[in-house]
């Protein structure tokens, strides 16, 4: 297992992203070098746009199987947590969103201490193929897409989208904060597996707290 470091503060895309001194600038860069298993940490507090506008602020290729990685906020030498911002606006925090979804995960991802805001879409989508097990801890997700006139069945306008496979063992969403989004705060689709959702604050989402308009929807939490 190895850690791949990102840093747009002081990090480079040809530095090897081995040590902290060494970061990637980006985390499309050190996710191309990391393996199944592997940690990205961001060891600044910056806000991460889409570098290439595809509208995937930080996206996995189909075709690339990467299980079991973990990204995640680092901690400075105080051991206070980064804040890292990924951000679904084009260079800054002016103009329209232009981010479909921020992280697209595969099977067995954790993400920790992020937040996510601005995107079209969602704050976590799974990859085609994907199958359960993602894990999201002390992250928050805000402004996803806006807050009227979403339809109740829908998937889009969630902060995260499951997929269909898994079950409360294996997705896990503890310690988030969700607000201003679109639909619902989380979304699985197909087949209702479930997950474990705990000690998550979710307010101001687009639904009114029933049916497919709830704020956890085709789950079953606990």
């Amino acid at each position: 297992m190895a850690t791949w470091y990102v840093s747009k503060a002081d990090g480079s895309n040809a530095n090897d992203g081995t040590t902290t001194s060494t970061a990637k600038a980006a985390p499309n860069y050190a996710l191309v070098s990391a393996s199944a298993g592997d940690i990205i940490e961001f060891i600044d507090s910056e806000t991460y746009y889409d570098p290439s506008g595809s509208g995937h602020t930080f996206t996995l290729s189909d075709a690339t199987t990467k299980i079991n990685l973990t990204i995640r906020a680092g901690t400075d030498s105080d051991g206070n947590k980064y804040k890292p911002v990924i951000s679904g606006k084009s260079i800054n925090e002016s103009g329209s969103i232009v981010g479909t979804y921020g992280v697209r995960y595969d099977e067995g991802w954790t993400i920790e201490g992020i937040e996510f805001r601005d995107f079209g879409n969602s704050g976590l989508v799974y990859s085609n193929g994907a199958h359960g097990a993602i894990e999201v801890r002390d992250c928050i997700f805000h402004h996803i897409t806006t807050r009227e006139g979403h339809g109740a069945g829908a998937a889009a306008d969630s902060a995260i989208l499951l997929p269909s496979q898994g079950d409360y063992t294996t997705n896990i969403i503890e310690r988030c904060i969700f607000y201003e989004i679109g639909a619902r705060a989380i979304y699985q689709g197909g087949t209702a597996g479930s997950v474990t959702v705990r000690n998550c604050l979710i307010y101001s989402w687009g639904g009114d707290g029933t049916g497919a308009r709830a704020p956890v929807c085709g789950i079953n939490p606990v």
